[in-house]
């Protein structure tokens, strides 16, 4: 919104403003199937991301392992095969154009993001809750 105030602007997100979002994924290596992250437009490919965190608890200090899992769909915009060098990692890449994000920290939702449903929910909260029940959905 711009003029919201005698001498300044502010910029304020409105909900269900989906921005798109690029998550550009590093690959050590191209080989087997990861060689199918080339064909550009294909279609919609869907990556399941799991990982385990080593974090430290503040209250006892202990050290514990925390699951971390996000779940993207959307078709590959870019890719870069990166360099052939002996002994040393391709550094090659892709970049998805997400159109479908959920993140999982420790068995929690931390974040489902589905412009065409539309859902967006951020730590269990869904920020269109109200703009879907005045539209009726």
């Amino acid at each position: 919104f711009s003029g919201a105030g005698v001498g300044g602007e502010i910029n304020v997100p409105a909900h269900g403003m989906m921005q798109p979002r690029p998550v550009a994924i590093s690959i050590p290596h191209i080989y087997d199937k990861a060689v199918r992250f080339f064909q550009l437009g294909v279609g919609t490919i869907t990556l399941d991301l799991r990982r385990d965190l080593a974090v430290t608890n503040p209250d006892t200090h202990a050290i514990e392992n925390v699951p971390d899992r996000w779940v993207i769909k959307g078709p590959i915009t870019k890719s870069d095969p990166g360099k052939a060098e002996q002994k040393a990692s391709s550094d090659a890449s892709v970049e998805i154009q997400a159109y479908y994000c959920q993140h999982f920290l420790d068995g929690d939702e931390i974040l489902q993001w589905d412009p065409f449903t539309p859902i967006h929910k951020v730590n269990g909260v869904d920020l269109l809750a109200e703009m879907k029940a005045n539209i009726g959905l």
